[in-house]
């Protein structure tokens, strides 16, 4: 461990420092909606359409919880909206309701037909936030607590550096490293270098709200990829079922003319190397921040691996 918590290297970082895990969150939504389809399919499945649980958005009615889950809904990104930004920038103190993000892009045209292509958004994961409250009663922040979080957790799992924060506590923030505004969409609107480690994280949501450390994400990593550890055997081979981000279409292997895809939050690559790999591999993004994991499972299971 190297460097220091600011530009102005007051502070010396420690293991115990915090940072933004940005879309790395969207594998913990992504692991809630597949428990819940373990515990109550058929009543509750991946491939059912919005318009059993969200009639008030009869224009996305015929897009699947699944096609949110991996990105080819071809709802447009509320985080691309000009108009969001501009408000963001103007009070980033602000708590947002994920109703209100949804409402920036809810007028808008999709971006292509459902299922047809690959597209990146966040409002598939706020939207997944909604559903989490209607399946469950509870926020997507109070599921990720009971579930993953809280010492008493069903999973077994010792994150005790992670927390969902749509608000930092004081306490939390003094453990935060920094983070400077250095590129993305809202660079029209808070100057380079600024600092953001103090901005309302509930503008990210359910889409990337969590802070975590490397610690935590190493054990979150290598528990959801396990088998019976977060998700049993059926809902880690969804997880794991990708589409090519080249053409949003199902892809068994990946290969090097095709070798990036995504699954239900999680991302996998095909690299070259003398002996070809399948990684999965994931970055996290905030205004300040970036979070990137890779992982290679040692003993694949046959979906896992890329090979005839």
């Amino acid at each position: 461990m190297s460097g220091y918590k600011d530009f102005l290297k007051t502070q010396p970082l420690t293991s115990t420092n915090l940072y933004q895990i940005g879309s790395i969150t969207k594998s913990f939504i992504a692991a809630i909606i597949l428990q819940l389809e373990s515990a109550y399919e058929p009543q509750f499945n991946i491939n059912h359409k919005l318009s059993v649980y969200f009639p008030e958005y009869p224009q996305w009615g015929d897009i699947t919880i699944k096609q949110l889950l991996n990105m080819t809904s071809g709802i447009p990104d509320y985080l691309a909206e000009e108009a969001y930004l501009k408000e963001l920038a103007k009070n980033p103190s602000r708590l947002w309701r994920p109703v209100e993000q949804v409402n920036f892009v809810v007028n808008k045209p999709l971006l292509f037909v459902p299922g047809e292509r690959w597209g990146y958004s966040n409002t598939n994961y706020i939207l997944l936030d909604l559903l989490i409250k209607k399946l469950t009663g509870h926020s997507a922040e109070e599921e990720i607590n009971y579930r993953f979080l809280r010492p008493d957790n069903a999973n077994g799992l010792n994150l005790s550096y992670s927390q969902y924060n749509l608000d930092y506590p004081a306490h939390l923030y003094f453990k935060m490293v920094h983070g400077y505004r250095f590129g993305g969409n809202i660079g029209k609107f808070v100057p380079l270098k600024a600092d953001v480690s103090l901005y309302n994280l509930s503008y990210a949501g359910a889409a990337g709200a969590m802070v975590s450390n490397t610690q935590d994400i190493n054990q979150w990593v290598r528990a959801l990829f396990s088998k019976d550890k977060i998700l049993p055997a059926k809902q880690l081979k969804e997880l794991t079922s990708l589409v090519s981000t080249k053409s949003g279409k199902p892809i068994v292997q990946l290969n090097k003319n095709d070798p990036n895809g995504f699954g239900l939050g999680i991302g996998a690559s095909y690299i070259e190397t003398p002996v070809p790999e399948l990684i999965f591999n994931f970055e996290g993004m905030t205004m300040g921040y970036r979070a990137q994991y890779i992982y290679i499972h040692q003993a694949r299971p046959d979906h896992f691996s890329h090979r005839q």
